[in-house]
């Protein structure tokens, strides 16, 4: 049974196979051996354990060994064991436990410590029959294989940290993943909070997205990453602040956040922060749907709908469309609902005009 999982080391790092092992009893009398053998990319067996069935012993032997060594340890049949075997890249040994009794320790890994052969590419379990005239009922178990990375050293500090607000209450998070990171750990805080932890994610993770916040908030962002090492320093901090609510609505039209508040995109005559402050479509003619200037019992009086609690409405009068004012101006809003009646005594002194102007708050 042969395992493949290709893998280029790093120089700071371990790699462990583990897997827990036993060997059933024969009973007739057939002893045979068992083992695994790990491989490198190339396919070379670079070391491999047995464990002898008739007399109970565990041998090994690598590239740097050719020939079986006994390890002078000893098992029982009918036994469950924990087998360990670490891979140290950085200085090209290995060495093997059975529970707590070493198998070897400190062997070099490749032979003359070449570097050749140095990725490492499979694992696999084998039967060695000692005598094939006999029949026998030997058996090797072997249950929860990992082939595990391990650093040897705190992981560096993460790369290309870069946020970006998304939404009124969304920023989104992204960096350079490491392959010698186990977590990351994020941290945040705004103009008036310090900092505080806000999630920890897994090492395959290269994004993250912070929600729930509050709109047209500028926040800062740093973060580190760990490892069974320990940690990395944190990343300079980065910055973003998150939508206006006016930001928002030009994102969800698929419109530049940074559009001009004068830009007409869907050329109705209507600037967007009128048609945003109106609850208007800035895709659509809104022609239609702008408010009207009407007389009646000598007032001039224009209605229309305050939509936007992050817009100040101004409605201004004027007798030339020249010179404008607010004074005289009374606006009333409805009991029910946002729309809102601004009227002008149209004869004192003679005012023919209304108008109104929307400017965020």
């Amino acid at each position: 049974m042969f395992h493949f999982d290709y893998y280029d080391p790093s120089p700071k790092t371990t790699l462990e196979f583990s897997t827990l092992v036993s060997f059933s009893n024969s009973t007739n009398g057939r002893w045979d051996g068992f083992g695994f053998n790990i491989h490198n990319q190339e396919g070379y067996s670079i070391l491999q354990i047995l464990f002898d069935n008739f007399d109970l012993d565990v041998y090994y032997l690598s590239r740097s060994d050719p020939n079986y060594v006994d390890s002078s340890v000893n098992f029982s049949r009918n036994r469950i064991y924990t087998l360990k075997i670490t891979m140290d890249f950085e200085t090209r040994r290995w060495s093997a436990t059975l529970d707590s009794a070493t198998i070897a320790s400190n062997r070099p890994l490749f032979p003359n410590n070449t570097q050749y052969e140095m990725n490492f590419g499979s694992f696999g379990a084998f039967w060695y029959i000692s005598d094939p005239s006999k029949a026998g009922n030997n058996r090797m178990y072997f249950d929860d294989i990992a082939i595990t990375q391990r650093a040897k050293s705190a992981p560096p500090t993460p790369s290309g940290l870069n946020v970006e607000a998304v939404a009124e209450t969304i920023i989104y998070l992204q960096w350079g993943e490491d392959i010698l990171t186990d977590n990351y750990e994020i941290q945040r805080r705004s103009d008036t909070v310090g900092w505080s932890t806000i999630a920890t994610v897994a090492e395959d993770t290269y994004f993250y997205v912070d929600t729930g916040l509050i709109p047209n908030t500028h926040y800062q962002y740093r973060m580190r990453a760990m490892n069974n090492r320990g940690y990395s320093g944190y990343t300079p901090e980065v910055k973003a602040r998150t939508y206006t609510q006016y930001e928002a609505w030009k994102d969800h039209y698929r419109l530049e956040i940074t559009a001009p508040a004068d830009e007409d995109s869907d050329n109705d005559g209507l600037p967007l922060l009128v048609e945003y402050a109106l609850v208007l479509s800035p895709t659509n003619d809104s022609t239609n749907s702008i408010p009207l200037v009407s007389y009646e019992s000598g007032k001039l009086r224009l209605r229309y709908y305050r939509g936007r609690n992050d817009i100040t409405y101004t409605v201004q009068t004027s007798t030339d469309m020249i010179n404008w004012t607010s004074s005289g101006v009374t606006q009333i809003a409805e009991t029910l609902g946002l729309y809102v009646t601004a009227e002008v005594d149209a004869g004192s002194p003679n005012r023919r005009f209304l108008r109104l102007l929307v400017a965020e708050k």
